[in-house]
Order: structure tokens, then sequence, then C-alpha cells
């Protein structure tokens, strides 16, 4: 039992790390998935890439339009 919990206690902190990864290279650009010029404390919304590009269907328009927001990029950053 003990070395199941060392395992999820392991995946846990891997999964942790992840998301954490990806909120600090979004917030400063690290140059991994969000090139250098282009951070969150650059002025550059967090949300226009995903937002604005890989909606498709009958509420892209709605998505779209959400691109940029204030609100929508703490959340975005935050969830």
């Amino acid at each position: 039992m003990l070395n199941q919990n060392k395992i999820w206690l392991i995946l846990r902190l891997g999964l942790g790390f992840i998301y954490l990864w990806a909120f600090l290279d979004k917030l400063f650009g690290l140059g991994f998935s969000t090139e250098v010029g282009k951070s969150w404390l650059n002025g550059v919304s967090p949300t226009a890439g995903f937002l604005k590009f890989s909606t498709h269907g009958p509420l892209a328009g709605l998505y779209q339009a959400l691109t940029g927001s204030g609100l929508v990029d703490w959340l975005f950053m935050l969830g």
C-alpha cells in the first residue's frame, strides 16, 4: 500500500508541475510554448491564440468575441 501511495504522490506532483509550468510560461513568456515577447506581462492576451484560431462550429463567433477580455484572461490563467 505504501508503494501505491508514493506512485499517486509522484503522479499528482508531476501533474501539478505541468500546470504550473504552463502558467509560468504564459505569464513570463519563457520561450517554450509562448514566445519571449508575447507574455501576459507584456500585454498580450493569453487567450488570443487559443480562442481565435482553434474554435470551429456554430459557437465559434462567441468564443472569438471573448478573446482579449480581462475577465476571460484571468479565468483562463487561473483555471
